[in-house]
């Protein structure tokens, strides 16, 4: 939820269009007619036009690392696809939310071309971010006491974890 209130707005509105988080600074230095230094830190996009009504949805990328766990990479599209890639793994989903706001239903082999384009562009997304790994699969160890050993061994992900919390890959077999 985010509010804002302009001087001299008298109604309320509510923008029910796709946004990311990182579209709030640069949102909020047009409110505000703030000059931002370098625009090109930015990767949000300027959400005013959306006070007035008009719709500013647009396409998302986004990272999940759950605790080590998984590392998932997403693109989400304005008009209601979303393409996930495990990055450990290379696994791939794609659901049309539209249909499936579950995500209950992979389409990944239905939806071949629609898949690969969509991969493409993570692909590019990640290469722009100059994010390329590696994915270490393991227990942060914030969240030492939650991770299930198995000897020195995690259950989830068959990394070793020492006895300060730390992880390391087990040596390659």
């Amino acid at each position: 939820l985010f509010a804002v209130h302009l001087p001299g707005q008298t109604d309320k509105r509510t923008i029910i269009d796709q946004v990311s988080t990182l579209d709030l600074a640069p949102t909020l230095l047009a409110a505000l007619q703030l000059d931002s230094p370098d625009t090109k830190q930015f990767r949000g996009v300027d959400l005013t036009p959306a006070f007035s009504g008009r719709p500013v949805a647009h396409d998302v990328f986004s990272e999940t690392d759950y605790r080590l766990y998984t590392h998932k990479r997403s693109l989400q599209t304005a008009d209601g696809w979303k393409f996930i890639k495990t990055m450990e793994t290379g696994d791939t989903e794609l659901y049309h939310l539209t249909a499936d706001p579950g995500e209950q239903t992979n389409l990944i082999a239905a939806e071949p071309k629609r898949a690969y384009e969509m991969e493409q562009r993570v692909l590019q997304h990640l290469n722009d971010m100059q994010s390329s790994g590696p994915w270490p699969i393991g227990c942060l160890p914030v969240y030492g006491d939650q991770c299930q050993p198995v000897g020195n061994q995690t259950e989830a992900s068959g990394v070793e974890v020492t006895d300060n919390g730390q992880t390391t890959q087990p040596p390659a077999s």
